[in-house]
């Protein structure tokens, strides 16, 4: 018996959908934000530090101590707080989306979020905080010369002259302190357009927990 034309619609195969372990992307993103969580950490570890290099520095040229400012001190230390739960986002988050974990990207995304937002906070922090900081380090130079000179040492008026021009800070050092703040937001801004693509977010909802 003949079958009636069209009554079975021919059977076309469908391509298989792609397997989101083929992607490469988790590997440089998560890579990128392990990398960046240690040296994350490492910076803060050298801001505290910082701190004390002064009397540390004091010691050894036999110069009187000079405190930080407060500003300083408590800009580095809630500064080195909140960079320290950065830093652990970005390891968690990184070490998850290598083992294609959905709550890797997800924690990233968060990270790049409250790290934008900080950032508007902290820049403008970092403006205030560059007089105050060439003081410091006026201060600390100017102990130097006087203890130099109880040694004995000539200290001439033009040395004396260059340690005072420190004190107001130029272009360079607003230019210094600003570019290492803003190159800080680099990484979220790049995570966060990255992460927000559709395509990455349908490949993070197939992974399994």
């Amino acid at each position: 018996m003949n079958q009636p034309s069209g009554a079975y619609p021919p059977i076309v195969p469908q391509p298989l959908a792609p397997d989101p372990r083929d992607a490469v992307w988790p590997g440089w993103i998560g890579g990128l934000s392990i990398g960046f969580g240690v040296l994350g950490l490492f910076g803060i570890c050298c801001g505290v530090a910082g701190l004390g290099s002064a009397s540390a520095l004091s010691g050894i040229t036999g110069s009187e101590p000079v405190p930080p400012p407060t500003l300083f001190v408590v800009q580095t230390l809630v500064g080195g707080v909140i960079g320290a739960a950065f830093s652990i986002m970005l390891l968690v988050g990184g070490i998850n989306t290598l083992r294609r974990r959905p709550g890797g990207p997800r924690m990233l995304r968060n990270y790049a979020i409250a790290a934008i937002a900080f950032a508007f906070v902290n820049i403008p922090l970092t403006a205030l905080s560059v007089p105050s900081g060439s003081r410091w380090g006026a201060d600390i130079a100017m102990a130097q010369l006087d203890a130099l000179e109880k040694k004995g040492t000539a200290v001439t008026q033009q040395q004396r002259d260059e340690v005072e021009a420190m004190r107001e800070p130029n272009a360079l050092s607003y230019a210094w302190a600003l570019g290492l703040a803003g190159i800080g937001l680099a990484y979220p801004v790049v995570l966060l357009v990255f992460l927000r693509k559709p395509a990455v977010r349908a490949q993070c909802d197939s992974w399994q927990g």
